[in-house]
């Protein structure tokens, strides 16, 4: 078999060279293409899940902040209501949202992330001083002062929460505009 140059297989065999190239130039392109495609349905579906994350926090944190206005601090704090019962009412709205901060460190930055902790803190602390109010022993507090002192807490609790998810939620229009 006779050596074969470059010059004479673009010359003599142009037309099977050129189909060649163009052959391996489209194989490269699909490559490319099919790589680009999962890219961006990776991307996609990252930010689908992050999205779906978000908001269910901020679903628990609406129902957890309904909650602790809805909670009947009157009878708790004159013990009609069990602590036992009071926490079957208030550990599954925590528990929610404790679950979807948890679920939120998947898909953000640590301090991205530093916010959606705060807001979950500060509903601990509200749960905090509600055990603190409930099993204190002080006698010069009797239950409209513990009911008072808890509401007063919780409510300054709740606008450090309105900052805060003010705070997130314009991160989250200016990531997504």
């Amino acid at each position: 078999m006779e050596n074969i140059s470059l010059k004479e297989i673009f010359t003599i065999y142009w037309s099977q060279a050129t189909l060649l190239i163009f052959g391996v130039g489209f194989l490269v392109k699909s490559f490319i293409d099919l790589r680009s495609k999962k890219i961006e349905i990776n991307h996609n579906l990252f930010q689908q899940k992050k999205l779906e994350s978000i908001n269910s926090f901020f679903s628990n944190c609406a129902s957890t902040s309904q909650m602790w206005n809805d909670i009947p601090v009157y009878d708790f704090f004159e013990h009609k209501i069990t602590s036992k019962d009071i926490d079957e009412y208030i550990f599954p709205n925590i528990n929610n949202l404790r679950r979807d901060v948890f679920e939120l460190k998947i898909y953000l930055k640590e301090n991205e992330h530093k916010n959606f902790e705060l807001i979950l803190d500060n509903m601990l602390l509200i749960n905090s001083k509600l055990s603190e109010e409930y099993f204190s022993f002080d006698k010069e507090k009797n239950i409209l002062k513990k009911s008072i002192d808890f509401q007063n807490f919780r409510d300054d609790i709740v606008k450090k929460n309105e900052l805060i998810l003010k705070k997130i939620s314009s991160n989250l229009r200016n990531e997504f505009n």
